[in-house]
Formats: structure tokens, sequence, C-alpha cells
């Protein structure tokens, strides 16, 4: 945590400068920084931004949200926020909004002590992944 002097000296020294892209990757949970960006834009809950379908931040001409720092409907886990990651990353290199969608690929949870229990979805094949396909239901 910085001391007060340090926050006044990086105030003193903060510009704005313009930037084509601004990415965000940390956290599990909104970030100071974003519950004010939502207070600023009006938006009432500061859990994180408000997004639209194409998770866009509404309210912020051309900005984007994911992960934690979007209010998308979706679950605030690593495998949205990757998804939604990708989902930007292409439109923001194709030029290109569409809508998200999201693809549940199952739950991982880790039990201890080399233990877990995992829910997989009817289209993941747990054999392909440990690089042993003909074992598999199919194989």
């Amino acid at each position: 945590s910085a001391t007060p002097e340090q926050k006044a000296s990086a105030s003193a020294a903060a510009r704005s400068e313009e930037m084509g892209a601004l990415v965000w990757a940390a956290g599990i949970g909104a970030r100071p920084l974003v519950k004010k960006l939502a207070k600023s834009l009006g938006q009432t809950d500061m859990r994180g931004l408000q997004v639209d379908e194409d998770l866009k931040v509404k309210g912020a001409e051309g900005v984007y949200a994911v992960g934690d720092a979007a209010l998308s409907g979706f679950a605030p886990t690593a495998q949205v926020a990757a998804q939604q990651g990708k989902h930007v990353g292409r439109a923001i290199r194709d030029g290109s909004d569409s809508k998200f969608e999201y693809h549940h690929a199952g739950s991982l949870c880790s039990l201890g002590s080399g233990y877990g229990i995992a829910q997989l979805t009817d289209s993941f094949n747990v054999w392909d992944s440990l690089g042993a396909p003909t074992i598999g239901k199919d194989g």
C-alpha cells in the first residue's frame, strides 16, 4: 500500500494520453479503479462495470470490460474471463463487434492433498487432454 506522500507524488506526475487499447489483467473482484469508473459513468452497481452483450461498457464509447471488471450476467470465473478476453481481443483486432457467447467447459474443485472433483461437459473427453484419445469412451 502506498504512503500518502507516494500517492501525492504519483498524482502530481499523472497525465492523460491517448491510447489505442487498455488491457487490465488482475483480480478476484472489482478493483477501486473499476468502482471509481462505474461511479463516474453514473452506474449504481459497484461490483463492476455494466456492459452490453458485446462486452462494451455502458456509457463509455469504445471501452470494453471483461472478467471481474465486468457485470456481464455470467459467473465471475477464470473460465468466463478467458473467453471474454479472447472475444474482446478479436473484436479489437477485427474492428467489429458481436454478441459474447459463453461456452461452459465444466467445473473443477480441489479438495486438497491430491484429491479433487470435476464436472465436465459431454463434449469434453478427458482422455484427449491426457494425450490418449483411443482410451476414452469411443476408444
